[in-house]
């Protein structure tokens, strides 16, 4: 039997530090069924959600804006629940970025996987049933400056993991600690500093 493969693509327009703006999103099925698009430009933000931290959603010309307090966890409820796929973001900075990173298999608030970017490297953060485990990520970190705009791309099947930005791969790697459960998916900002 054929395992059906969702490709997840969303498409968001962030500027990091207090505030998140996420633009119209996209999902795609590996075929050509199973499509999941969502457009703001009608002001409707309905599904967004602050699973960790305070933050306070808004429609702003064609965006969510995101104002928020500290380390938080951002879930788009209304997207597809993805095992296996495809994660597209735009994300364009208003600073230099410190903290951000890209929620993938969001279950619940104490169940989701970040690849996070923590000032000049990558990271991993997983939540099992509230119990936290989290790594560092070889790579060669890049250089992102404020005001450019960068596509994300992270592909994810089973616990391996890959990250491309602007189409250029950052790294590949294996990931035994994180869930491979079907989650939402969803973005982060202000995460903890790991050693």
């Amino acid at each position: 039997m054929r395992k059906k493969r969702l490709s997840l693509v969303i498409i968001l327009a962030a500027l990091i530090s207090l505030q998140l703006c996420l633009s119209a999103g996209n999902t795609f099925a590996a075929g050509d069924s199973d499509i999941y698009f969502k457009d703001y430009n009608d002001g409707n933000v309905s599904g967004w959600t602050a699973a960790k931290g305070t933050t306070a959603f808004t429609a702003d010309s064609g965006a969510v804006k995101a104002v928020t307090q500290g380390a938080v966890i951002l879930a788009d409820m209304e997207s597809p629940q993805v095992a296996n796929g495809d994660y597209e973001v735009k994300l364009k900075f208003n600073q230099v970025p410190t903290r951000f990173g890209l929620v993938f298999r969001y279950i619940d608030k104490d169940n989701y996987n970040v690849i996070q970017f923590d000032t000049n490297s990558w990271g991993w953060d997983a939540l099992k049933n509230g119990v936290e485990t989290y790594g560092n990520i070889q790579s060669t970190p890049p250089t992102l400056v404020a005001g450019k705009q960068y596509a994300f791309k992270l592909h994810y099947e089973k616990d391996s993991v890959q990250l491309l930005i602007d189409n250029t791969s950052v790294f590949t790697t294996s990931l035994p600690g994180i869930s491979t459960s079907a989650g939402r998916s969803g973005c982060a900002a202000g995460m903890t500093t790991r050693p």
